[in-house]
């Protein structure tokens, strides 16, 4: 028997004894006066409000019966919803998770990235002009102009032969200019070398002080610069040659550099791929277009180089002179002469310094229509001049190669003489 029937026979009971004492009250008080009747009245009101309320309270517990009964059925019917109750509360959780990661980590280290980056890459820029100026300070032939390696410098062509070439006439310090034979052709460059270096050392350590904004090839390139010039003591620029040895002051054979060039070599290497990095990088300033220019012109990248012109071009419209030379250079080297011709003429007509443009015509004055081009816009005294530039410069890079050569030879037939001894 469930609840509904077990209150429903209650309520009969209760009412069938209602009916009872009611019919024996009237039966037993049918001649009293009356306020036996009133009571008797009042009594009937309460039990048919009592039977009232007892048969809402059975409608409300059976209802409740029903639901519960439909509840029980129900899971019954279905104990385990595997979507419901396992994926759809992992899928809420994952929501939730990657909407607080982008909320309060991702934008907000975006933003600063956008802020931060473009330091470390100009940063990153410094260290390659510095490594380059080592270069360029290795292959010099004087110290009071740059090397005329710097086109090889730029466009990956510097070989290890170049280094050994151009490390034959460095030195420390003064004190290895104790050899008189050569001493009159050594360049001191010690401390140049150590202050550049010291520079890129500083850089560098900054740069890692935001370390989670470069990429791991960056690091491991930057790390491994560093530890190429700490190679040797460079700090210790100073030393003396001379090292006392049991009362006798020994001094080297060869008092140059040349001992540095594999590892300047190894350098270099690293500093081509180091290249390529900075040159992929977002932030850009005129400084940075024009050496892109040229080192994709050097480096035989003409379609990039040309790609970068244009930009350029469009940036810094006073340097477009300066840019069309190499725009002409393109044309020229792509087999475009006619077409490299007209471009020429045009840029000859505003008159651009001649000397000051040397580099650019330096290598294709053989072509007698560049010659004629350049006499129809310029004396005879400024193409007298150029010339004697080009001359000049060609001479003192001759003498540098050959008192190089010669520097090495005297060098080995030393070492080979005292070997003999």
């Amino acid at each position: 028997m469930n609840y509904e029937n077990f209150l429903t026979t209650i309520c009969l009971i209760i009412l069938l004894l209602s009916k009872l004492v009611l019919g024996q009250t009237i039966n037993t008080v049918s001649n009293n006066d009356n306020q036996t009747m009133n009571l008797s009245d009042a009594l009937t009101n309460k039990i048919n409000i009592l039977s009232r309320e007892t048969l809402k309270i059975t409608s409300e517990i059976s209802e409740q019966s029903t639901k519960i009964d439909h509840l029980i059925e129900k899971n019954e019917q279905n104990s385990f919803d595997y979507f419901k109750d396992f994926i759809y509360p992992i899928l809420l959780s994952i929501i939730a998770a990657v909407i607080f990661w982008l909320v309060f980590s991702y934008f907000p280290e975006r933003n600063r990235k956008r802020k931060i980056r473009p330091k470390l890459d100009l940063d990153m820029y410094n260290i390659y002009t510095s490594i380059f100026s080592i270069f360029d300070l290795v292959m010099r032939s004087n110290n009071h102009s740059p090397s005329n390696f710097q086109p090889k410098i730029k466009g990956n062509k510097l070989e290890i032969e170049d280094l050994e070439l151009g490390l034959q006439n460095k030195c420390w310090n003064e004190t290895y200019l104790y050899d008189k034979d050569v001493s009159q052709n050594l360049l001191i460059i010690g401390e140049s070398i150590f202050e550049k270096a010291s520079k890129i050392d500083l850089t560098v350590e900054r740069i890692f002080n935001f370390s989670n904004y470069l990429s791991a090839d960056e690091i491991l390139i930057l790390e491994r610069i560093r530890k190429k010039l700490q190679v040797y003591e460079l700090a210790d620029y100073s030393r003396n040659a001379a090292t006392i040895i049991g009362g006798i002051e020994l001094k080297p054979v060869n008092p140059s550099l040349s001992f540095m060039s594999q590892n300047l070599f190894e350098l270099y290497k690293l500093f081509i791929n180091f290249q390529d990095l900075v040159y992929s990088n977002n932030y850009i300033d005129r400084e940075i277009s024009i050496s892109k220019v040229q080192h994709y012109f050097y480096s035989e990248k003409y379609e990039k180089c040309k790609k970068e012109i244009s930009n350029s071009i469009l940036k810094y419209p006073d340097d477009k002179d300066f840019l069309n030379f190499y725009s002409f250079l393109l044309e020229y080297s792509f087999g475009q002469r006619d077409k490299s011709y007209k471009m020429l003429d045009t840029i000859l007509k505003n008159k651009p310094h001649l000397v000051s443009s040397r580099g650019f015509i330096d290598n294709i004055l053989i072509d007698e229509k560049i010659k004629e081009l350049i006499q129809k816009h310029y004396t005879e005294n400024e193409i007298t001049e150029l010339l004697a530039v080009l001359k000049r410069e060609e001479d003192l890079q001759k003498s540098f190669t050959d008192q190089a050569k010669a520097l090495l030879k005297y060098y080995k037939d030393k070492t080979d003489n005292i070997s003999k001894q």
